[in-house]
């Protein structure tokens, strides 16, 4: 079944809205877009490659604030619905990036 096909490449199995289990990251160097890493850029979203280039909404549903992103970077070994975010993307959202896991939301936009 096809939930969305917003890019080249059909998104197979993915629901309009996931629960995810989100961290955050600060890795110094190239994203899997070759552009830099830069931590104060909200926008930027690492998740398994089956979001690769796709963009998201993601939403803290404990104070209802959303921040938009971007699939442009890949997590090695990740599992399904999990995400990194900046450290910006994680204060923007209002959480406490003392923390070490997140619950999300995640909804993929149209292109």
């Amino acid at each position: 079944m096809v939930w969305a096909c917003w890019s080249s490449v059909a998104v197979a199995e993915i629901p309009p809205i996931i629960l995810a289990t989100a961290t955050w990251y600060d890795q110094p160097g190239l994203m899997a877009n070759g552009k830099r890493f830069d931590p104060k850029d909200k926008g930027i979203v690492a998740g398994s490659k089956r979001f690769y280039g796709h963009r998201t909404r993601v939403c803290n549903p404990n104070n209802g604030i959303c921040i938009d992103g971007t699939f442009v970077d890949r997590m090695r070994h990740s599992r399904n619905n999990r995400v990194d975010l900046t450290p910006a993307g994680i204060k923007a959202l209002g959480l406490d990036p003392k923390m070490g896991r997140y619950r999300l939301t995640l909804l993929l936009l149209p292109e």
